[in-house]
């Protein structure tokens, strides 16, 4: 989190410092703070879900591929 409270991420993304872990909305955007801004921002939050879990899916199988 930072000084003002807000969970950190990575710019341009909603994933935060542990693997896994998404912010967004509220909790991550201090200066917009909109429904309209957590709910984009939720989508952007599943698309990479979608992505790391198809990226651990492939590491398992020990194939690398996505």
């Amino acid at each position: 989190m930072d000084e003002d409270g807000c969970v950190v991420t990575v710019l341009g993304s909603a994933q935060t410092s542990v693997n896994g872990v998404f912010a967004t909305g509220d909790v991550q955007d201090k200066r917009y703070r909109q429904a309209i801004t957590s709910a984009g921002s939720g989508c952007m939050a599943a698309l990479e879900v979608e992505r790391l879990l198809a990226e651990e899916e492939a590491d398992s199988r020990g194939d690398g591929s996505a």
